[in-house]
């Protein structure tokens, strides 16, 4: 009778014990091929794809191989940490379907890193503004790798790098105004270029599933603050000389610059160009310049 019961017991728990496994971690058959090292970081709770409006990818941990995806950040401020978790773009079509307006390729392609990530809010900021306005986005840009990012000259810490930025342009609106059209679809960041205007949405909350668990118990402090431009001003001769100093860009490209000065009489004179020259400061009563209209900086004595 023992040994009937002590077999009873030893099938019950053989049947049951896939369950149990399934229920705290993984199934049975994955978990025994998986490495002391891979099980440190296995964590249970966490998301294994990111879900846009049409269509949910699959995201898996970046392979250490993967050398341009060196971040180099090691602070606290939790808009830069890095990333854990990428989605493979390797077997992905690039005309995949996000969303009704955009389809993959516009927001992460395989030349640009073969591991990409992109935030779901964006596209959805993104979607919003293109049914505001009722015409095609051209996106320029979107994720980069740090490693491709640096080939174009593209600045460190880019928000491209993060998936929360795009570079974009709307034929039959103005540059200007499709920058202040991205900032009343909530995004944190614009600046306007020569041929496009680059959005970003840096402060707004983040994917998740990107992130180790370790991303939400850090402090949520602004560390990296961007270097402000200035006005620099030299005298040549005749003339005096304004430039600017200490540009920061998201892109590679030329930056929209415009100068306004005010005369005396209070008449303003506009005109673009990364340097001014005045032979006469004596006639200006104010000097401003707008450096891709988020920055403003202006000069009332000479």
């Amino acid at each position: 009778m023992r040994i009937f019961l002590l077999l009873f017991l030893l099938l019950n728990f053989a049947c049951k014990r896939d369950d149990i496994v399934d229920g705290l971690t993984a199934p049975l058959d994955q978990i025994e091929n998986i490495s002391e090292e891979e099980q440190i970081v296995v964590d249970t709770n966490r998301k294994e794809k990111i879900c846009y409006s049409l269509e949910c990818l699959r995201v898996e941990r970046l392979p250490s191989t993967q050398s341009e995806y060196n971040y180099n950040y090691d602070g606290s401020d939790y808009r830069y940490f890095t990333p854990s978790y990428f989605i493979d773009l390797e077997d992905l079509g690039s005309d995949l379907e996000l969303d009704t307006y955009f389809k993959l390729y516009e927001f992460m392609s395989f030349k640009k890193g073969r591991y990409g990530i992109f935030s779901s809010l964006v596209v959805d900021k993104l979607s919003e503004l293109r049914s505001f306005i009722q015409l095609p986005i051209q996106v320029n840009s979107g994720y980069r790798s740090p490693g491709y990012n640096e080939e174009i000259g593209g600045v460190q810490h880019s928000r491209h790098t993060y998936g929360d930025a795009v570079d974009i342009y709307v034929a039959g609106i103005e540059l200007e105004e499709l920058a202040h059209l991205c900032e009343v679809f909530d995004a944190s960041y614009t600046q306007v270029y020569e041929s496009h205007v680059h959005c970003d949405w840096r402060d707004e909350t983040k994917d998740d599933v990107f992130y180790d668990s370790i991303f939400k118990e850090q402090s949520h402090q602004h560390e990296i603050v961007s270097q402000k431009p200035i006005i620099d001003i030299k005298t040549e001769e005749n003339r005096t000389v304004f430039s600017i100093k200490g540009l920061i860009k998201e892109d590679a490209g030329a930056i929209k610059i415009r100068w306004a000065l005010t005369l005396k009489n209070g008449e303003i004179v506009t005109m673009p160009g990364s340097y001014l020259y005045i032979k006469d400061l004596s006639q200006f009563e104010k000097i401003e310049c707008s450096i891709g209209r988020m920055d403003k900086l202006t000069i009332t004595n000479f």
